[in-house]
């Protein structure tokens, strides 16, 4: 499967790192990197009745939405009371950093900013 790839201990090969994989590798080297997108956001402190759609019809005044992507309890329907919202444009994602952080919504203030581990939020 596929060309082999050798990394040389005494340069970087355009590897960002000195030497060789740590641990003698293991990992495929086709793996993609994992991007932040500057236009996804976190809404937490989300109330357990509000749907997606209702996530998704607030923060549209802030610009056009991609995806509302809700984490639910495993087995029920429902959520764990976060989201994340991917916005069409960065910029749409800071309008809603600064305007809806706080935002009473379903009598709760939402906590909105950017993911904290992005591999949770794919």
């Amino acid at each position: 499967g596929g060309p082999a790839v050798s990394l040389v201990a005494g340069g970087t090969a355009g590897f960002p790192f000195q030497g060789g994989l740590p641990g003698g590798g293991g990992l495929p080297v086709s793996a993609p990197p994992v991007v932040v997108s500057a236009a996804r956001i976190y809404v937490g402190n989300i109330f357990f009745e509000v749907q997606e759609e209702e996530i998704k019809a607030l923060f549209e005044r802030c610009g056009p939405i991609r995806s509302v992507q809700m984490t639910r309890e495993p087995g029920s329907t429902k959520h764990k009371g976060f989201c994340f919202v991917e916005f069409e444009h960065p910029e749409s994602a800071n309008v809603a950093l600064t305007t809806m952080n706080g935002f009473h919504f379903g009598g709760r203030p939402l906590r909105v900013g950017r993911p904290h581990n992005p591999a949770a939020s794919v």
